[in-house]
């Protein structure tokens, strides 16, 4: 069997994600998504079980900030001990300007996590960051990283089911915040739309992949 073609599908550059973030992020300030998030947290609290929550928590670990930064400096290791000092670069340097929006983004739109407490005031920035939920941290971190890892696998015909397998682990991280009940479906999204600009930007930057890479 082979793998799809992807250099055949029309990309969007990386100027149209962020018009797409930019456009989410409205409609979720202007809660034009509550009613939608509100309907699916509620179906998937209401199908956890402790044993699906060990799940859960298991699966969600591999989004988490230590996961994530481990496995990044480890791919960096392997790139500067082979030599290649400039994709280490790229990678961190896409991740950072992802981050920097990300937390933009929860400062502006200010959407409380489902679970948040007490409101912070307004000029207490770093609680404002905690508790705000759009976009999820897990999220973009898992769908960043087993993002570029499914870019390179599908390019790899004799690994495409890997590469696939990357995409469903980005996919089940970032609905563990939800069935959790730590993010809005519109959470994730934006989280999935922002992770999907900043591989694009990396792309941009990487220019043709070379096969001797492990990127």
């Amino acid at each position: 069997m082979t793998s799809p073609d992807v250099r055949n599908v029309r990309r969007l550059s990386p100027w149209q994600l962020l018009i797409a973030v930019g456009l989410l992020a409205v409609m979720v300030k202007l809660r034009w998504r509550a009613g939608t998030d509100q309907a699916y947290t509620q179906w998937a609290m209401s199908r956890r079980t402790p044993g699906f929550d060990v799940f859960l928590r298991t699966l969600t670990f591999f989004g988490s900030s230590p996961w994530v930064f481990g496995v990044m400096s480890l791919m960096s290791a392997w790139w500067l001990r082979r030599g290649d000092r400039r994709t280490p670069v790229i990678l961190w340097g896409a991740w950072g300007l992802g981050a920097l929006v990300q937390v933009l983004l929860r400062l502006v739109v200010a959407q409380w996590r489902p679970d948040a407490g007490l409101l912070p005031v307004p000029m207490d920035l770093r609680a404002r960051f905690e508790l705000a939920g759009f976009p999820s941290g897990h999220a973009f971190r898992a769908a960043f990283l087993y993002g570029w890892w499914a870019r390179t696998f599908t390019q790899r015909g004799t690994h495409w089911l890997v590469g696939w397998g990357c995409l469903l682990l980005a996919l089940g991280v970032g609905l563990t915040r939800v069935c959790l009940g730590r993010h809005w479906m519109s959470d994730v999204a934006g989280s999935w739309l922002l992770a999907t600009w900043a591989l694009a930007l990396a792309r941009s930057w990487q220019g043709p992949m070379r096969e001797k890479r492990l990127s």
